[in-house]
């Protein structure tokens, strides 16, 4: 208990420091099952375009499989896929997109991006397996007739690399850039190019979760690495670094999940994750002006890795829903209303 009550303790200490307001507590509203085994990374939100239905998508890096959720009150729908390297198959998987009716899935040990259809899980095809090393990230967006999947990809150059650097020189790229035509074509997806360097001024060092912004053309990436990093870094779309960092200094554990909680045209929040196992916090920060504004955490949701925002209101949440993973677990959700009242956003 003196040891909990210490941790505690140096907990707050360390926020006190680093000039944080009072953290907010906000109530969560609900939470998926929980299964301890499963190590859930990330979550995908899908909506069909012809039922009511609303799904979670979770990666299960443990059991190499997807677990799917009623995102309107977390039941357990459906399971897909397990180990191996086949279209359908799955080898710890990672990151999670959803683009139209199609599911795209980070591989980070087939080191590949695997695409399915949805809502039947068919496997379509699969890229990225000449380019990628490690990845665990991704983001995707439309660009008139084609759709751009930006991948971390954080590896090192060692001699316990399965492959070899596939960038000139051995230079170490850390995001890696692909070009679908449509969101539901099948045809050969296109590599675009690398961009964010390990070495130099403004290298990343450690990345994982990356998100943009087509309004104000940002892309967050951020650093979990724990001497050089701690941060999360501004790009353009076309992957140009624009030598701007958010949340040195406040981030105490590790930049994690990220999600973008658009109230407008130009208005809204960026939420980022500071993933603590003894004290997990989301850090919000305007997304025009980028300024700070205010941290809340849940009252049990520990260890977030991915996060997810729905924006779409309903009678019980009016303005949306903000979900989490909970510590490698299952998933927890909070009303949107709730955090903005919390924060005093309205």
């Amino acid at each position: 208990m003196l040891a909990k009550r210490l941790l505690i303790g140096l907990g707050l200490c360390a926020l006190a420091q680093t000039g944080f307001a009072e953290v907010k507590v906000v109530k969560e509203r609900f939470f998926t099952t929980i299964d301890a085994d499963s190590n859930v990374d990330s979550i995908a939100i899908w909506h069909s375009s012809e039922t009511s239905d609303r799904w979670l998508v979770a990666t299960s890096k443990a059991m190499h499989k997807l677990f799917v959720y009623d995102a309107q009150n977390g039941y357990p729908l459906s399971e897909y896929g397990n180990a191996g390297d086949q279209l359908g198959q799955f080898q710890r998987p990672n990151g999670i997109a959803v683009i139209g009716d199609m599911l795209l899935v980070v591989e980070r040990d087939n080191h590949r991006i695997q695409a399915l259809s949805l809502p039947d899980l068919s496997p379509l095809f699969s890229f990225g397996e000449e380019q990628l090393i490690k990845p665990y990230g991704i983001y995707a967006r439309h660009e008139k007739n084609k759709v751009l999947v930006y991948v971390s990809d954080d590896y090192n150059n060692s001699a316990s690399n399965p492959k070899p650097e596939p960038n000139p020189d051995g230079l170490r790229k850390r995001v890696k850039v692909f070009e679908l035509s449509t969101a539901t074509s099948a045809s050969e997806p296109k590599f675009v190019k690398a961009f964010g360097s390990h070495e130099g001024e403004g290298a990343l060092d450690v990345v994982e979760s990356l998100m943009g912004d087509d309004v104000f053309d940002r892309l967050m990436i951020a650093d979990e690495d724990e001497v050089n990093g701690m941060e999360v870094h501004l790009f353009d779309l076309d992957g140009k670094d624009l030598g701007q960092t958010l949340g040195k200094g406040r981030f105490q554990y590790q930049p994690e999940g990220i999600a973008l909680w658009s109230t407008g045209e130009k208005s809204g929040y960026w939420i980022f994750t500071d993933q603590g196992k003894q004290e997990n916090l989301y850090l919000l920060y305007d997304r025009e002006s980028l300024e700070y504004v205010g941290t809340f955490s849940g009252e049990r949701t520990l260890n977030t890795d991915g996060v997810a925002i729905d924006l779409t209101p309903t009678e019980r949440y009016p303005e949306g829903v903000f979900y989490a993973i909970h510590d490698d677990s299952g998933i927890s959700a909070w009303s949107l209303a709730d955090i903005a009242t919390a924060l005093d956003l309205h």
